[in-house]
């Protein structure tokens, strides 16, 4: 489960927008989304999360990683699409997820046509293991 601690350093305005908007995103996803075992399933999912995390259309909301995390922590591993070059994001969405989460990344794609992107693979490590070289 995500860890919401740092949702105290937001406005009452914004803690109360999340907790009810994370409430109802849990109950959508338990719905519809088989729950997660360790022993049972293996849940994989890709999510191309556009421009993850530029300031190209202006900064995140820091709230929206809140909800990234609730969705990602349904998984076991999740290919997270157009990550970029700085992942400074990647490691703010890995710190509400917790300390069982880890990644990988392949290397920036060069050139124009690359736009500066890369995959994350985003995992569970209780339940998922690397030990080889990931590449696009």
């Amino acid at each position: 489960m995500p860890f919401y601690a740092s949702l105290t350093r937001e406005s009452v305005q914004v803690q109360q927008r999340a907790a009810a908007g994370l409430l109802a995103l849990q109950a959508q996803l338990k719905a519809s989304v088989p729950a997660r075992t360790m022993a049972e399933t293996l849940l994989l999912a890709t999510w191309n999360i556009r421009e993850f995390d530029s300031a190209k259309y202006g900064p995140r909301c820091a709230e929206s990683f809140f909800y990234i995390a609730e969705i990602i922590d349904h998984f076991d591993l999740v290919a997270i699409q157009e990550v970029r070059e700085d992942l400074t994001a990647l490691h703010q969405l890995l710190d509400i997820l917790g300390a069982w989460w880890r990644y990988i990344v392949t290397d920036v794609t060069a050139g124009a046509a690359g736009n500066g992107e890369r995959l994350a693979f985003v995992y569970d490590s209780r339940k998922v293991t690397f030990n080889g070289l990931a590449g696009e």
